[in-house]
């Protein structure tokens, strides 16, 4: 007896059956994940995850700039430290027309024009010609803090200007406080109305000077 042959209407059949009780099966299953309650704690658990986002926050710049950003610029007179060395004295003071002179800040040059630099965010009160010390730049922080760029020989600010830490505020000029170099820059911090060394006012941070 020979086999049967299967009638070929009979595959398709068994695979339109297959593919739609898969279907079936499939939005069954939706239905039943939709109308599936929530667990109890799922307000908490989306709670928790979005209280433990931080939020990025720009930290704050506190601190103290150096009125200049060329490597070639060096310390050419330092500020006259009462409590300082005979020695460090000495080398404080200022020669100007036969007169020895404490020093008031610190004088910087180079041997080449340097930028002059905003070493902390302020508004400008004044621009004046001295006779002695050339173009000066008053710098107010607040009214605790002033600094005071002297010697320059161009400005790129003007009075009433606001300007941040790292601004150029002009190029480095003459002064008759020193004539050995062409390319000063001679720098002054008042604290309280009282004259500072810049070199410990560089470590420095804002909160120490805050109104």
């Amino acid at each position: 007896m020979g086999k049967r042959k299967v009638r070929k209407f009979v595959f398709p059949t068994i695979y339109t059956i297959l593919v739609g009780t898969i279907i079936f099966s499939t939005i069954q299953m939706w239905n039943i994940l939709q109308e599936a309650p929530l667990p109890d704690d799922y307000e908490y658990v989306t709670g928790t995850l979005k209280n433990d986002v931080v939020p990025t926050v720009k930290e704050e710049d506190t601190s103290v700039g150096l009125p200049f950003n060329s490597e070639k610029v060096t310390v050419v007179k330092q500020f006259y430290n009462q409590n300082g060395t005979p020695e460090e004295q000495q080398n404080s003071l200022i020669y100007y027309e036969n007169i020895y002179m404490q020093n008031t800040g610190i004088l910087y040059a180079s041997d080449e024009a340097f930028d002059v630099i905003n070493s902390l965010d302020g508004t400008v009160k004044n621009i004046k010609e001295d006779e002695i010390l050339g173009t000066i730049v008053e710098v107010e922080y607040n009214s605790r803090l002033t600094l005071v760029y002297q010697g320059l020989k161009e400005t790129n600010v003007k009075i009433g200007d606001q300007i941040t830490k790292g601004d150029k505020i002009g190029i480095s000029g003459n002064t008759k406080i020193d004539t050995e170099h062409s390319n000063c820059l001679h720098f002054e911090v008042y604290m309280d109305g009282n004259l500072m060394n810049p070199m410990d006012f560089y470590s420095m941070t804002t909160d120490q000077f805050a109104e």
